[in-house]
């Protein structure tokens, strides 16, 4: 990633004896006068200072006219005039015209005033910063040490312009790779400025930011942050919010939290640097590509790279257009767009990339430069992926003397360099060869980086894997434990500031890690402790973004701070709108969209404070944790979707198996079992082949039982040995397309799971741990039945039967019935302790949605809705749509119960549950939901209804509640059509009913 540093450039200031209105009023055949011409000057560098060069670029270029005009070219104030107008295109990136500017201005004040003359340092000085922008390091070392020289003899040493000598020399020096140079010459400049100009003066800040700068390249990150924040602390006062430096600041503290792995706290730093980049220097300023490149590095570190690559080919862009093809900058945005393509596995595109970056900085920097380095171990990495490691060796090879020479033997990019020779070892069958490399690796890193950053992970994964590919699982196996613990402190801190996108997109940059514990764990069934490395990492990382979802809302309406409940209405706002706009033009979705991602990261950030997230702890606690909360008769199930991997496969494609499911069983005590059971894909047919069956209509009840039985063989029966028979409860976590399949119809032969076991299910076993709030105080039972729809034909005699008899089984409870069970009355609701919704359900095709949206597809049919069942841009279409109810406000709902088709239905993603109205439900802030996984016949679901509310107030379990309702609607029809499809997710309690107050119509 490429770093920014503060520099400044002196400009040559007159002192004014006009005000500007008196030059600009002259005519134009009147010649300026001196001080006219001066306060023209005056005028352009008083913009330049404020931060708006733009403006003062053609004040200076009038200025420079008009002197010339007046005083001849050779004299020593059209110097001072260049000098500016220079300095000017160079904070423009304008570098082709300024440098002539600056040498015309050194060649007049060396005439003029002799060799040794301060002005003449000056002109050394600016002229030398454009020689190091353009990347004529040597030049730009040589002008900047006559210029120190020169500073010196008429100065002192302790003088603050020569503290902006030894600065800028040191930034050349920096440039070319002399890093120890450079930072004794940043550490005096440091030393003269806070004694000779105070603590709050911005060059103080410059140089604040250059010894950090410094300190970051050689590894020394604890002491990176503190300078950083004094610098945008300073410039910030003495600069105002908006000025091009507190940019370069922001962008450098940016910079230090992304090397010390916080990106939540980079991003934000990233973008607003951004935005004052862009309005003050415009959109194509190599300072603006510096922070979109950097912004983009963060994202590919989040595993974002749909958002990193088109960042990374507009800061290339920027640079080729600036820079010409040829500089090394332009080598930089080459190698980053590269990785982001490798990243992808787009290896072909990044081949030629790296080859052309490799080029430029060997042209440009000689051939043992650090940043050739870099491209080396970059092109490597590369061939290596294409399975040509013997190409790969020796860059990788020339790349670790190179960085040893300039970093010394202990910097984390030698780390970086030994990890992938390691590699290419391993790809080459030496694995005997790869496992010193790796172990000094981990030293240096453990040394540089400190115990809990990302690279460190990486480290210990690798040297682990290598150790169980030689059989040595007894060492491997405490790195994996480290490994997890440092992965599951980055995702906890990430949990706390970033939006439940961010997150979900992070964990899958991590997918690899679990794979490797879970088949680690598979390969050795009787190591207990292996097994519970795997259901800790099953338990921290599955549905997290869910999770995170469910947190930030419910803190956001606990919480009474008005700029909190006005960004929840902001937010809610934007849901509706966007759900609101299914066919709308592409452009508006994505500004919604767009304004939305924005929202839900800024409520992450304004809530962190207010949440707490047990569910991610500590490792060693989560699985006590689950244990901890399951009753003595009850087994979790944690199914989870992994891809198996081989550590002793050479190459990185042979090294992952076709996608498996796993099995985990938690008990009560701890214990703990895992089950490999087998492909994936085979495993999801025989669950879609069961859901079809029940719902085809020719089906019969020995049909169900014979795909229940196919499914249970594969699934169930190899968990069966796991399982004492004191267990009579389980809680099924699914994964992927087994949450969208009837589990609890898989037979054995003799009997339904149903019948075996009272089962309901959950996203995760880690929805356990999450805790009802004290201040999560529910309102009186509420229903909504449907009894008229605008279409006779729609309107279902059960759900006037549920409307009827509700008032009878539910004492206090709300109903809202024909006309007035709308979706604005729905989605007005304020927590009710239970929600009882009678009304027509559906789960739309992915063909028969615009939206691309899996929550516009799960809906409720309410009774303000048209005969066409056409939406509304204003969304208020009787149509309440999943997108739309889970900006409800249900924050202490006990139960929501569906009575309606197809309410348990979603797109299933693996890792990250189902997205549908179960989910819409569990945001909005229930903690139970009893849905149905296809359509309902409408006498049965009356039944249901009955049964289930007798059980809830007999005291019963919810889930219980629902084993008996089904057992009722049975007892009536013994299709497993009229009885399977109900089921219930989520919290298993029974209802505090006696807490319930009466509702009272008015």
């Amino acid at each position: 990633m490429a770093r920014t540093t503060c520099v400044g450039m002196l400009l040559s200031i007159v002192v004014a004896a006009l005000p500007m209105q008196e030059a600009r009023a002259n005519p134009p055949s009147a010649p300026a006068s001196a001080a006219q011409i001066t306060a023209l000057n005056d005028r352009a560098v008083n913009l330049y200072q404020t931060g708006h060069p733009r403006e003062a670029l053609p004040l200076a270029e009038e200025a420079l006219r008009l002197r010339e005009a007046l005083r001849g070219p050779n004299h020593p104030e059209v110097a001072t005039n260049l000098n500016n107008l220079a300095s000017i295109l160079v904070s423009l990136g304008e570098f082709e015209r300024a440098a002539p500017l600056h040498e015309r201005a050194l060649r007049i004040r060396e005439a003029a005033l002799g060799p040794n003359h301060l002005d003449v340092a000056e002109s050394l000085n600016n002229l030398g910063g454009v020689r190091r922008r353009m990347g004529q390091y040597e030049r730009a070392r040589d002008l900047h040490e006559r210029a120190l020289h020169i500073r010196e003899l008429a100065l002192g040493p302790n003088h603050p312009t020569v503290a902006q000598s030894l600065n800028n020399l040191a930034m050349v020096l920096d440039s070319m790779g002399q890093y120890e140079r450079s930072l004794a010459l940043h550490e005096r400049a440091l030393r003269i400025r806070e004694r000779a100009l105070g603590p709050r003066h911005p060059d103080l800040a410059t140089s604040l930011c250059n010894v950090a700068g410094l300190l970051s390249m050689l590894g020394r990150y604890e002491r990176v942050v503190p300078l950083y924040e004094r610098a945008l602390h300073i410039d910030e006062a003495a600069r105002g919010p908006n000025h091009p430096e507190v940019a370069t600041d922001l962008n450098n503290l940016a910079h230090a939290f992304a090397d010390l792995g916080r990106y939540e706290r980079a991003i934000p730093l990233y973008e607003r640097a951004i935005r004052i980049r862009e309005s003050t220097l415009g959109p194509i300023h190599l300072e603006l590509a510096s922070s979109l490149n950097n912004l983009a590095e963060v994202y590919a570190s989040l595993h974002q790279y749909e958002r990193a690559l088109p960042v990374h080919e507009r800061a290339l862009q920027i640079r080729e257009t600036a820079l010409g093809p040829d500089h090394p900058d332009v080598a930089a945005s080459l190698n980053n767009l590269a990785a982001a393509f490798h990243a992808t596995h787009q290896d072909a595109r990044a081949l030629p990339l790296l080859e052309r970056s490799l080029r430029l900085r060997e042209n440009a920097l000689g051939h043992d430069h650090p940043s050739v380095a870099t491209a080396l171990g970059n092109l490597a990495l590369v061939l290596n992926a294409l399975n040509e490691p013997a190409r790969a060796m020796p860059l990788l090879e020339r790349a670790l003397h190179i960085d040893e020479a300039a970093f010394g033997p202990n910097h984390p990019s030698v780390a970086v360099r030994l990890n992938n020779i390691a590699e290419t070892f391993v790809s080459l069958d030496q694995r005997a060869r790869a496992l010193p490399l790796l172990e000094r690796a981990l030293r240096i890193d453990e040394n540089a980086l400190g115990p809990s950053h990302p690279d460190l992970a990486a480290d210990l994964e690798n040297l682990a894997n290598v150790l169980v590919a030689q059989g040595q699982d007894e060492r491997a196996l405490p790195l994996y434990e480290r490994a997890l613990v440092i992965h599951a402190v980055g995702v906890r801190d990430l949990t706390r500031h970033q939006s439940p996108r961010s997150v979900a997109r992070f964990l899958e940059r991590l997918q690899g890690a679990s794979d490797t514990l879970i088949s680690f764990a598979v390969g050795r069934p009787s190591d207990a402790r292996a097994r519970t490395l795997a259901l800790q990492a099953a338990l921290l990382f599955k549905a997290c973004g869910e999770e995170v979802s469910v947190s930030i809302l419910a803190a956001m309406r606990r919480s009474a701070s008005p700029e909190d409940r006005s960004r929840l209405t902001q937010w809610t706002d934007l849901q509706q709108r966007l759900a609101a706009l299914t066919d709308g033009p592409p452009a508006e979705r994505t500004r919604l969209e767009t304004d939305l991602r924005a929202t839900e990261e800024q409520m992450a950030r304004q809530t962190s404070a207010l949440r707490e997230q047990r569910q991610l702890a500590e490792v060693a606690t989560i699985v006590p944790g689950v244990a901890g909360r399951l009753a003595s008769d009850t087994a979790l199930v944690e199914l989870i979707a992994f891809t198996p991997v081989d550590a002793r496969a050479r190459t990185p494609a042979g090294r992952w198996g076709a996608p498996h499911y796993a099995a985990f069983v938690l008990r009560a005590d701890g214990s703990n079992a895992l089950v490999d059971l087998g492909e994936r894909s085979s495993l999801d047919a025989l669950a879609a082949q069961l859901a079809a069956t029940v719902t085809r209509p020719d089906h019969t009840v020995e049909s169900v039982a014979a795909a229940g039985r196919a499914l249970s063989a594969r699934l169930f029966a190899p968990l069966v040995p796991l399982l004492s028979s004191s267990v009579g409860r389980l809680l099924l976590a699914p994964d992927g397309p087994l949450h969208l399949a009837p589990l609890h119809l898989m037979h054995d032969g003799q009997r339904w799971l149903a019948d075996r076991y009272t089962v309901s299910y959950l996203t995760s076993g880690r929805d356990l741990l999450r805790q009802r709030s004290e201040l999560d105080v529910p309102g009186e039972p509420a229903a909504l039945a449907v009894t008229r729809y605008a279409v006779p034909a729609w309107n279902l005699p059960g759900l006037t039967t549920q409307a009827d008899l509700l008032p009878r089984l539910v004492p206090g409870i709300r109903v809202m019935r024909d006309g007035a069970a709308t979706e604005s009355a729905l989605r007005d609701l304020a927590a009710p302790r239970v929600l009882h919704i009678a009304a027509h359900g559906q789960f739309l095709a992915a063909a028969d949605d615009l939206s691309g949206d899996p929550m516009q597809r799960g809906r409720l049919v309410m009774a303000d809705a048209s005969p066409t069942l056409a939406t509304r841009d204003d969304g208020n279409d009787g149509l309440a749509t999943a997108a739309e109810l889970l900006t409800m406000n249900l924050r202490g709902t006990r139960l929501v119960v569906l009575s309606a088709c197809e309410t348990a239905q979603g797109s299933a993603a693996v890792g990250q549950g189902v997205f549908g109205l179960r989910r819409a439900f569990l945001l909005a802030g229930a903690e139970a939901r009893v849905t149905t996984q296809w359509d309902v016949d409408e006498l049965a679901g009356a039944v249901f209804t009955v049964a289930l509310y007798e059980g809830l107030r007999a005291g019963m379990r919810s889930a219980d509640a629902v084993a008996r309702a089904v057992r009722v609607v049975r007892e009536r029809d013994p299709d497993p059509f009229a009885w399977a499809p109900f089921i219930l997710v989520g919290r298993d309690d029974a209802i505090d009913w006696a807490a319930a107050p009466v509702w009272r119509s008015p």
